[in-house]
């Protein structure tokens, strides 16, 4: 596939980013069906096993995705929950970021409000842009979790979340 047909614009629209600079990130769904490793490495008993630890024995991969991220002008990601874009009866959904490379906090790496994910389903700012209140969940009161080539994060899908920018 060629690189441009595999990966989209991935910048999430909204006022939250009026005072950043124009920046870029890309993305493509489902990695698994472009890569035979990535599959393997999903269904790894290694990987499923520690998955089962956590929600219990029925783990089910709901889907994938790669994000790319620039050099210095990366798209950061509004804080948010998951929770809107695939509701759950149950919320025994996780995310699982496999970091491909190094995050740094200068990288733009994730940050987490530890816990938020007790407050349960949060509404959104905007219907359609699905990201929290900038006021009430500023990026600057989250905890960065930088991260090493090969770690994992693993969190609900309330938890709130988002990035800087790269």
């Amino acid at each position: 596939f060629p690189y441009t047909t595999l990966f989209r614009s991935a910048t999430w629209g909204g006022d939250w980013k009026k005072d950043l600079p124009p920046t870029q990130i890309l993305h493509t769904h489902d990695v698994q069906a472009y890569s035979a490793a990535w599959s393997r490495a999903l269904v790894h008993p290694r990987f499923t096993e520690l998955l089962a630890d956590i929600v219990g024995p029925n783990v089910q991969l709901h889907h994938t995705k790669a994000f790319i991220k620039p050099p210095e002008k990366g798209s950061a990601f509004p804080m948010h929950q998951d929770y809107p874009y695939f509701p759950h009866a149950r919320h025994t959904m996780i995310a699982a970021i496999i970091h491909l490379t190094e995050a740094t906090e200068e990288m733009g790496c994730v940050c987490f409000y530890p816990g938020s994910h007790q407050l349960g389903p949060l509404p959104t700012l905007d219907p359609k842009l699905l990201y929290l209140d900038p006021k009430q969940y500023p990026i600057e009161r989250a905890v960065p979790c930088p991260a090493q080539r090969g770690d994992v994060a693993l969190f609900s899908y309330l938890t709130i979340h988002g990035s800087g920018i790269n």
